[in-house]
């Protein structure tokens, strides 16, 4: 994990977490930048998402999965990008602070955890997986949204694609969830739920296709849709827009499918004829062309630290890699995140480097080798 500005690089690492809230890929107050690239992430604990982000975090060529929890969580004004990697998402126990099921959880907990702010996700030529909710949440935060190429899998008996709405988290009528969604050749299936508070603006470009219904409560507090030419929506309920943008004048790629499209309080003219099919064959990860690279034979020194040769270095170890929330102290009280330091990670020849932004506290004076797969059996909190 990363904390106070660190930065993280990991290639082709084993997780595993079973603790309460311990994510698998994590950051902790203050933020910081982390590449993953390659591996297999897992968490299954109580409140432990794949990946819980208050940094900017990219993962690449990656499998993700988390069995207690969301499977990707964002804080505040923070970021999580994938590319060709899949999520796993089979949650089916609610923990104290969750109140539905989502695979993406993107809000903001006023805990000072995170800088108030957009929560910035994209994925592209990657798959989700979700089998007992939503595939995304937004709430108390304003979210943008990018999605290219990715195929989303929900065996969920009822779900919906994505919710903005009120929850636990801000004060009662300013919490909702304000979202920018951009589609760019890509499928889309189920509703999106907007609730009185919340807002949503969603781009239909270069061949995207929904399959769903937008605001059908008629409750959003805002709802834009723009679509481009190559793109298709088939409504499957009546839905409800403030505005409709769309480069095909007749709206013939509006699909009514049996039900009323209705644009600022007045109905809309769709096309009664029967849609085509949606295409899914090109969509999501293939890790299959992901490239195998030789392990590097030597291991780069990391720059010492103050204070090296501190006795906490297998606490730091088990904090970067078993992602867990909360703090770990040194002797002296002082948190973890506060020491200007290099950590650098030897797994059968792969190497993650974890670094730090202050300047005082504890610190690491070698290199750690370990070999096989990185376990962590608990958390802290």
């Amino acid at each position: 994990m990363v904390t106070g500005g660190g930065t993280l690089r990991a290639k082709n690492l084993t997780v595993e977490t079973k603790g309460n809230s311990s994510a698998a890929i994590r950051s902790d107050r203050g933020g910081g930048t982390e590449t993953i690239n390659g591996g297999t992430y897992t968490a299954s604990g109580v409140g432990s998402p794949a990946i819980y982000s208050t940094a900017d975090v990219s993962v690449e060529n990656a499998v993700l999965n988390s069995t207690v929890s969301e499977g990707a969580v964002i804080e505040g004004l923070n970021s999580i990008s994938l590319n060709n990697t899949i999520i796993n998402n089979s949650n089916t126990k609610l923990n104290g602070n969750s109140e539905t099921y989502k695979n993406i959880f993107i809000y903001q907990s006023m805990s000072g955890d995170a800088e108030e702010g957009t929560g910035t996700f994209s994925a592209k030529n990657s798959t989700l997986n979700e089998s007992h909710g939503d595939n995304f949440f937004v709430t108390n935060t304003a979210a943008k949204i990018t999605l290219e190429n990715n195929k989303f899998e929900n065996t969920s008996d009822d779900f919906v694609f994505l919710k903005a709405a009120s929850g636990k988290w801000g004060n009662a009528g300013s919490n909702g969830g304000n979202v920018t969604l951009l589609a760019t050749n890509q499928n889309l299936k189920g509703d999106f739920v907007i609730d009185e508070v919340s807002a949503l603006s969603l781009s239909l470009d270069q061949g995207s296709y929904l399959l769903g219904a937008i605001n059908q409560a008629n409750a959003a507090n805002k709802t834009e849709v723009s679509l481009d030419d190559d793109s298709i929506w088939v409504l499957t309920a009546d839905s409800y827009l403030d505005s409709l943008t769309d480069s095909v004048a007749t709206t013939k790629n509006i699909y009514g499918n049996g039900y009323d499209l209705f644009v600022d309080g007045s109905a809309v003219e769709t096309n009664a004829e029967t849609p085509p099919a949606m295409d899914e064959s090109d969509d999501g990860a293939d890790l299959d062309v992901v490239a195998t690279e030789t392990p590097a034979e030597t291991t780069p020194t990391p720059t010492p630290a103050p204070n090296a040769g501190n006795d906490g270095s297998a606490e730091i170890l088990w904090w970067i890699l078993g992602g867990v929330a909360g703090g770990i102290l040194d002797g002296g009280g002082q948190h973890i995140g506060d020491f200007l330091g290099v950590v650098l990670i030897d797994v059968d020849g792969y190497q993650a480097v974890f670094t730090t932004g202050d300047d005082d506290g504890i610190g690491i004076g070698g290199p750690l080798h370990f070999v096989g797969s990185v376990i962590a059996g608990h958390g802290a909190d």
